[in-house]
């Protein structure tokens, strides 16, 4: 189980293909576009192929970005929650 944090859209491509299950998906910074329906990681089939992946969008980031609702998929998290999430796994892999 491995806590991957991305950081930009950009990276998702690069991230997608190494996620596996029980890993946990944290979208950040830029990337928290990628947390609203219409994006390139609904587009991609990601649910449907990665089901025990969890998604996580930190809530600071969402409020910035001026999204209210995310994906029925995704989980809203503040700073102690990604705090806890950090401590649950061993595995950081960063994705920029």
């Amino acid at each position: 189980m491995a806590l991957h944090t991305l950081q930009s859209p950009s990276a998702l491509p690069q991230c997608l293909p190494v996620l596996q299950a029980e890993d946990v998906l944290l979208l950040m910074d830029a990337a928290i576009y990628l947390a609203d329906h219409g994006s390139a990681l609904f587009g991609s089939g990601f649910f449907d192929r990665q089901p025990a992946v969890r998604v996580y969008a930190l809530q600071s980031d969402l409020a910035i970005a001026g999204i209210n609702q995310v994906h029925e998929q995704i989980t809203a998290v503040d700073y102690d929650e990604w705090v806890r999430l950090t401590t649950q796994h061993v595995q950081h892999v960063a994705w920029y």
